[in-house]
């Protein structure tokens, strides 16, 4: 995506890859605090702050960046990487404790099928 920040976000990823997130969250300071003051058109950048954010325990950060992100990306903004928005997104809440597998029972989904199966017996 195009925009002000001019290929300054580069550098990022690559600081995350080589084990060094808090030094990738560095280069992304340009942003504003909130991922909600983060303009439409930075949103990949946004996305990378929130995944650099995961990788050095920050998840309050995390969920906050991506979670705005996710939304973006649920009214139908385009992004360069919208499946690793989602996914980190869950590993932050996982991480944070909040897991939607301890549920008990099948889900709604399951049993609609299981019902509709029944029917054709």
């Amino acid at each position: 995506m195009g925009g002000p920040s001019g290929g300054r976000h580069r550098g990022g990823p690559g600081l995350a890859a080589a084990g060094r997130s808090r030094e990738g969250l560095a280069v992304l300071n340009f942003l504003p605090g909130p991922g909600s003051e983060v303009q439409m058109y930075e949103l990949d950048v946004l996305i990378m702050r929130g995944m650099l954010k995961l990788y050095s325990d920050d998840l309050p950060g995390a969920i906050a960046d991506l979670g705005v992100a996710a939304a973006r990306l649920r009214t139908g903004l385009p992004s360069t990487y919208p499946g690793p928005c989602l996914s980190h997104l869950s590993d932050a809440y996982f991480r944070r404790g909040e897991r939607t597998s301890q549920r008990r029972g099948p889900r709604p989904s399951t049993l609609r099928c299981c019902w509709r199966w029944r029917r054709r017996l």
